[in-house]
């Protein structure tokens, strides 16, 4: 084996093992033992870190904006779509989890309806028809595969910009 493929070899194992961190922390953070409303809340808060990540990542001074910009979980959805990181789908998704979400939180007795599912994971298209069919009408199970995949397509997008940000060439601050 040569030393390139060496380390490609080591460079995929780190990503393979970063991504499964990231994983374990949604896991963590989001058990499939929970109510479909706490699923959907922490999600949500799980998906608004991942988001202010790639603002941080994407803007030399991210961090700025994230603490002192005030921006609710929309306009930080708009702004990581500006960036054009991740795809289009994906955006919608986050928008209708955003939507879903506020409906759940502002109505005591609310409960997560089937349409409400469907319109989270449509955007997913074929994937989403293929996990629609092996839930076998299981709401939860549906619902989780549809929020897990929103937090690997988010951990995919920060992963890449890690890799592009740690490749590219920092310009210096000037002088003052």
């Amino acid at each position: 084996m040569t030393k390139d493929k060496i380390k490609k070899a080591q460079k995929d194992d780190k990503r393979t093992k970063e991504f499964e961190k990231a994983y374990e922390e949604f896991i963590k953070a989001v058990t499939p033992e929970h109510d479909n409303i706490l699923i959907v809340l922490r999600s949500h808060l799980f998906s608004e870190n991942q988001l202010e990540r790639i603002i941080r990542l994407k803007l030399s001074r991210g961090d700025r904006i994230i603490e002192q910009g005030n921006l609710g979980y929309y306009q930080k959805i708009v702004l990581v779509d500006s960036f054009d990181v991740i795809p289009d789908k994906l955006i919608q998704v986050l928008k209708n989890l955003n939507r879903i979400r506020n409906g759940l939180s502002h109505e005591l007795t609310k409960e997560l309806t089937k349409a409400e599912v469907e319109r989270l994971g449509s955007p997913l298209g074929a994937d989403y028809t293929r996990a629609k069919t092996k839930s076998a009408g299981d709401l939860k199970e549906l619902l989780f595969w549809i929020l897990s995949s929103i937090c690997g397509y988010l951990n995919g997008g920060i992963m890449a910009l890690e890799d592009h940000e740690s490749r590219s060439v920092k310009k210096d601050k000037v002088p003052v």
